[in-house]
């Protein structure tokens, strides 16, 4: 007797052409059982039904809810149920709380059915394993490692150097430079600005990496920053320089438009807390 399918994936979206159209696609996956669900309710009632679901795909835009809400309801229960984000509009702030909650890959309208059949079995293949830093440890969310330490500079410099140890894996020389700098900025600008020097504050690092990419989540403990009222320092770089000096602080402050030159993305949430960026190993985006 032929033994039946043994993964279970669940779709959850609104639109019912498009609905079958993705059922259709994933039930090719081998060994693959894919149910479906038009809205929250039905979401959240398919994820009690089956308790053993290996993966969902959910839209954010649902008739009687947010596609976030959904999963943001399974983490309160301790539900690591790994997921796929669909949306038809592209915004960051949405974007990054996605990778807050775990999601891996993000699917802007329209896809290509090829494109989140590799999503699916990139989520699943996904693992990760690190040891030996300075701080705590844990997996937030599955698929991210996250590293949580205090607001120190020391410290900062420890998170840099072991993320780009970790990204050396997949990137050529000049890469791996690019994203070392952009770590770095990015992580003392959440101790500058973000958790404001205080060192009972904390930074928190997680990261997910790929084939193709590498993705680096910072959050601080800070109240954030409208991102439109930074000024941009590599307009006159030597006021910049001379300003930072007479005020105490270190040499740099370049993080968000440096960063934004040498990676591949870099997106914001809302409240400014939280930055998520992207560097893509060269000819395999």
């Amino acid at each position: 007797m032929t033994e039946g399918p043994h993964r279970k994936m669940l779709v959850v979206e609104d639109e019912a052409d498009l609905r079958c159209t993705l059922v259709r696609a994933m039930r090719m996956l081998p060994a693959t059982e894919v149910f479906e669900a038009e809205d929250v309710r039905s979401a959240a009632e398919a994820v009690k039904e089956h308790e053993d679901l290996s993966l969902a795909v959910t839209d954010i835009h649902l008739p009687d809810g947010n596609g976030l809400d959904f999963i943001r309801g399974l983490r309160a229960e301790g539900n690591r149920l790994p997921f796929v984000v669909m949306t038809g509009y592209h915004n960051s702030g949405v974007v990054v709380d996605a990778y807050r909650l775990g999601a891996l890959r993000y699917l802007a309208k329209p896809f290509e059915l090829e494109t989140l059949l590799a999503a699916i079995q990139e989520t699943l293949q996904w693992t990760g394993m690190i040891d030996g830093i300075d701080g705590s440890l844990s997996a937030p969310a599955e698929g991210w490692i996250e590293i949580t330490s205090y607001a120190r500079y020391e410290v900062a410099e420890q998170l840099r150097e072991f993320i780009t140890a970790l990204a050396s894996l997949n990137l050529d020389e000049n890469d791996r430079s690019d994203l070392q700098l952009a770590v770095e900025e990015l992580i003392q600008n959440a101790i500058e600005w973000g958790d404001r020097e205080d060192p009972s504050k904390r930074i928190h690092v997680s990261y997910a990496l790929f084939s193709d990419r590498i993705l680096i989540m910072i959050k601080d403990e800070g109240e954030g920053f409208d991102l439109d009222k930074v000024p941009d320092p590599t307009v006159d770089p030597f006021e910049h320089l001379r300003q930072r000096l007479a005020s105490g602080k270190r040499v740099g402050g370049y993080g968000i438009h440096l960063t934004s030159r040498v990676v591949d993305d870099i997106m914001y949430n809302e409240s400014g807390n939280t930055v998520v960026i992207t560097k893509y190993v060269k000819g395999r985006q």
